[in-house]
């Protein structure tokens, strides 16, 4: 594992989050190809699919043991980082 010295927030894909995010990936490689007057939304669209999977991810991942506590409360996650 590598350090991370900037505490960049990160999570680490399970085989089906995998397999989701590379369709994903794929997807948005597709409409490159396709060209369509509607690239733009379409690829902002598989892109805020990304990000919610993997905030989703990251929160069950990171905060698991603070959702469990009421007292705590988190104000924002930043970037994150896919590995």
């Amino acid at each position: 594992m590598s350090n991370n010295i900037y505490q960049i927030p990160k999570t680490v894909l399970g085989e089906r989050e995998d397999l989701i995010i590379r369709s994903v990936l794929e997807h948005m490689l597709e409409e490159f190809e396709i060209a369509a007057s509607i690239l733009e939304e379409m690829l902002r669209i598989y892109l805020k699919q990304i990000i919610i999977r993997a905030t989703c991810l990251w929160k069950k991942q990171q905060l698991g043991g603070l959702e469990r506590e009421s007292h705590h409360e988190v104000v924002s996650l930043g970037s994150l980082v896919i590995l």
